[in-house]
């Protein structure tokens, strides 16, 4: 090759940010191999039958799953908003529409961000909700929620538990137990009125199947599918809501799979397939910025709590249990020890770049601004507590900056519980840029193909 050639092809490369002499990708691949990252390529994931991959779509954006009939799985988790609603804070049972649209209705807010649906039928994957409320233990595959007759090695609801296998089943079962998410309030109908979570799990297989193998009630075509989807359940009176969730479950690992994103390439060998933004980027997560301390392993993610401060936005989870209006102190609302107070589960990463707004409480609306919040706490929330407005999304900003919990005391208990954060890192404005670039490499966006919402002619 000439040397004008050699030049041409240079500046070609260097234009499209391709290489970069300063960035080893190997070097770079070592280093998050360590940590136990890897493509998820080379993960196990669950797989199901195209019957009952067919059964959870239909499920998985069906009304009649909800108390008064008028909320689905997908109206929090939609594919059109990342898998998730687009909202800070989403809006249960009573609300009309999808996404920031929705805020204008009535109905109940939810007290924390929708939390994405990516990837969670990898059996690597075992912790989910903000608070780590559910999981499964991945060598017995024993179960920890809410409900303790799906709990432990033998549990008491092993009919029901023995169809939860993976935790994308797991958390299929819980919103519609929840009054605010799909049950609805007590009075208003059958399912808010159960006694208990088997009472709502069985009064909701029953509308879908019916009883007496089918003969009395239930929707024909949901009769149908639970058969072609479960052949060998011969009465479908044996049909559980375990069933049910797996099927959902079967339609979200299929859908909400994201394993071929540019990172996911570049971890297989191709030392193209990241830009050269995005390999800077790559090494500050890795070095400079620390970010591998918390998301390490296969989904980015260490499956541990931790309190970064984060702005607080909405009711909140503690007015569950009787704690004031905008206070949620997360995970120790889960072990009562004070030492977890705003602790929250780290999130994975994959696809995090669809998956805003962001934190527990969804008060931050840029990538950006996570990584501020994340190398500077204190300082970022002093900021936001002054001007709220900044941080938002400008199409639903006035709705949400009255529900900024203001209070100066509890700003300083999230301020005094900051731990283990890299909040002496100091970042410049190009630095950050490439760690949002590298955040951008961990985007797959194939689900969309797959996650649209069903039409008829696939019964």
């Amino acid at each position: 090759m000439n040397l004008s050639r050699f030049i041409l092809v240079g500046l070609l490369f260097w234009g499209t940010g391709r290489v970069n002499a300063s960035v080893n990708s190997e070097d770079i691949r070592l280093l998050f191999e360590k940590n136990g990252v890897n493509s998820l390529q080379e993960e196990d994931i669950s797989r199901e039958t195209p019957a009952l991959i067919r059964l959870g779509k239909h499920l998985f954006f069906e009304k009649a799953l909800s108390g008064n009939r008028n909320i689905s799985c997908a109206t929090c988790h939609h594919p059109r908003f990342g898998s998730g609603d687009g909202l800070p804070v989403s809006l249960g049972t009573g609300g009309l529409g999808l996404g920031p649209s929705r805020f204008k209705s009535q109905g109940h807010l939810i007290p924390r961000n929708a939390p994405a649906a990516f990837n969670l039928g990898f059996a690597s994957f075992s912790t989910v909700m903000w608070d780590g409320r559910i999981s499964i233990d991945p060598d017995t595959g024993a179960l920890k929620t809410p409900e303790k007759s799906l709990n432990g090695e033998n549990p008491p609801a092993a009919h029901i538990a023995s169809q939860l296998r993976n935790i994308a089943a797991v958390q299929a079962m819980f919103p519609v137990t929840s009054n605010h998410e799909m049950r609805g309030a007590p009075g208003e109908n059958e399912i808010a009125d159960a006694k208990g979570n088997l009472e709502v799990w069985r009064l909701l297989t029953e509308r879908l199947v019916g009883q007496q193998n089918g003969n009395s009630g239930g929707i024909p075509k949901y009769i149908r599918m639970f058969r072609a989807a479960y052949p060998s359940v011969s009465n479908l009176d044996h049909i559980n809501f375990g069933h049910v969730a797996r099927a959902i479950a079967a339609y979200e690992n299929y859908a909400f799979r994201a394993d071929e994103s540019p990172f996911d390439e570049f971890m297989m060998g191709d030392d193209r397939a990241l830009t050269r933004a995005q390999l800077q980027g790559a090494k500050l997560f890795l070095q400079k910025a620390q970010c591998i301390r918390c998301h390490s392993g296969p989904h980015l993610t260490d499956f541990r709590f931790y309190s970064i401060g984060a702005p607080q936005l909405g009711a909140g989870k503690g007015q569950e249990a009787g704690e004031p209006q905008g206070e949620d102190r997360g995970l120790a609302l889960i072990t009562g020890n004070h030492e977890d107070n705003y602790k929250f589960k780290t999130p994975t990463l994959r696809n995090v770049a669809l998956t805003g707004p962001w934190t527990h409480s969804g008060s931050v609306h840029s990538l950006y601004d996570v990584i501020q919040l994340h190398t500077k706490p204190v300082e970022f929330c002093e900021s936001y507590r002054n001007d709220p407005r900044q941080y938002f999304y400008k199409e639903y900003s006035e709705d949400f900056l009255s529900l900024v919990d203001s209070d100066y005391l509890r700003f300083q208990a999230r301020m005094s519980s900051v731990a283990n954060s890299p909040s002496k890192i100091s970042l410049t404005r190009d630095e950050i840029n490439d760690l949002v670039a590298f955040l951008h490499s961990l985007t797959d966006k194939s689900f969309y193909a797959r996650a649209e919402a069903p039409s008829e002619d696939e019964l």
